[in-house]
């Protein structure tokens, strides 16, 4: 009997699923500005009924909310990575049952670094696209060999058709030379019928972001844009320009044509703050003080000529 139980408690352990937290692009190190997904892969179990929860290892607290990542199922997304996100992460796979199972990841950690070797650009630049357009990627190196001829690689399927997209060509792209790779582009090849299209790459602070909302059979007269659920502004000819942005422009946008009941996907806009500089409410704060200051003055001055 001790045996037969025995027994039926390793098999159970061996069929317990292991789960494995990849990273995309490759690295060792991941670049500012770029999109970074971490896969929590499961091994050994079927991908249906489980959910995902992620999580730092050092305090093992679950992850708050931050600006520019996303989850969907097994999956983390960083738009715009940023030094912040340096670190390591974890990710926990659970099921209900029956029996119930919380398989936890292996550790990844992520080295943020300043500007890869070389960069990868593409025209239109959109990470959204319909399908049937054409797209163009450009790769430039700073490397001793270029990478015009080199591979380009991206997750899914093998085939490219860059005349005329399809499902097929979703996925998360970049350049190779001699081990090393440039920044990567997350491209999305929509079956919707309205998209918003921006900026791959994170805008320095201070540069111009135009915003295209486009529907894939007619244009609505008028289309209004919104920011992480605030609507923004509307427009008639469906584009939308922000001049001079600061770090207070970051955030999800999308799009809605007037009577269409239709909202197109979201899409990340990065601002790279200026380096020692203030932003955002810092640099509201600076402002008053100045303004305080600048009112100030003929008061002081008066003060100063009686004394």
């Amino acid at each position: 009997v001790t045996w037969s139980v025995s027994l039926t408690m390793s098999l159970r352990k061996l069929n317990t699923p292991r789960t494995r937290l990849t990273v995309e692009p490759p690295g060792p190190a991941v670049y500012v500005g770029e999109v970074v997904s971490l896969w929590c892969q499961l091994e050994g179990s079927p991908t249906t009924g489980w959910t995902y929860t992620w999580y730092p290892p050092a305090t093992r607290t679950t992850m708050t909310p931050i600006p520019g990542h996303r989850s969907t199922g097994g999956r983390y997304t960083i738009f715009g990575v940023l030094p912040s996100d340096q670190g390591p992460y974890q990710c926990l796979a659970e099921r209900i049952g029956p029996p119930p199972t919380a398989v936890l990841s292996n550790s990844v950690t992520l080295t943020v670094m300043d500007l890869p070797p070389g960069t990868l650009t593409i025209t239109p630049d959109s990470r959204r696209h319909f399908q049937g357009d054409g797209l163009s990627l450009h790769c430039r190196s700073s490397l001793e060999t270029g990478y015009p001829g080199d591979s380009m690689r991206k997750r899914g399927c093998q085939t490219y058709n860059f005349t005329s997209l399809n499902s097929c060509n979703t996925g998360l792209y970049w350049c190779e030379s001699e081990g090393q790779r440039t920044n990567a582009i997350d491209i999305t090849v929509d079956e919707s019928p309205v998209i918003i299209q921006g900026p791959t790459r994170s805008v320095s602070h201070g540069g111009n972001v135009t915003l295209q909302c486009r529907y894939r059979w007619f244009s609505p007269k008028n289309i209004t844009f919104y920011k992480d659920g605030m609507e923004i502004e509307t427009r008639g000819d469906g584009r939308m320009t922000m001049w001079g942005v600061t770090k207070e422009d970051e955030g999800f946008y999308w799009c809605s044509g007037e009577g269409t009941g239709m909202i197109s996907a979201e899409t990340w806009v990065s601002v790279t703050a200026l380096s020692g500089s203030p932003a955002g409410p810092e640099l509201f704060v600076v402002m008053i003080c100045i303004v305080i200051f600048l009112m100030l003055i003929p008061t002081l001055g008066i003060l100063a000529y009686r004394w």
